[in-house]
């Protein structure tokens, strides 16, 4: 299955109280942001660190499985038993999940953060 024939979800770890905010996204968009993934820099991190209120990071899934977690610089990738960390220099994954959100759910992670 290549790319093109995916399913792309987005969501955005959010403590609040109310379900996490999810949108599809094109597949141009998802490549451009996994294209900052490919390029970035492996990371010596294992785990995030989330243990906040408010913004905790943001979720880019495939519907064949793949999901890239990103948040204050790292990002994790997750697919089939493998996890493997990245530094997500200047936050480039983060931001470019942020940037395809909807405008309501962008406020609300800038209010959070």
């Amino acid at each position: 299955m290549n790319d093109t024939e995916n399913k792309w979800v987005c969501r955005v770890i959010v403590y609040s109280g109310l379900k996490d905010p999810e949108w599809i996204i094109t597949d141009e968009n998802a490549m451009k942001i996994v294209g900052f993934y490919d390029s970035s820099d492996l990371s010596s991190a294992d785990k995030h660190d989330t243990k906040q209120f408010g913004y905790r990071g943001c979720l880019l899934m495939c519907s064949d499985g793949r999901s890239w977690f990103a948040f204050d610089g790292i990002i994790e990738y997750r697919n089939k038993g493998i996890n493997e960390f990245r530094i997500d220099k200047n936050r480039d994954f983060e931001r470019g999940i942020i940037m395809t959100a909807p405008y309501n759910i962008q406020a609300l992670i800038y209010r959070q953060q």
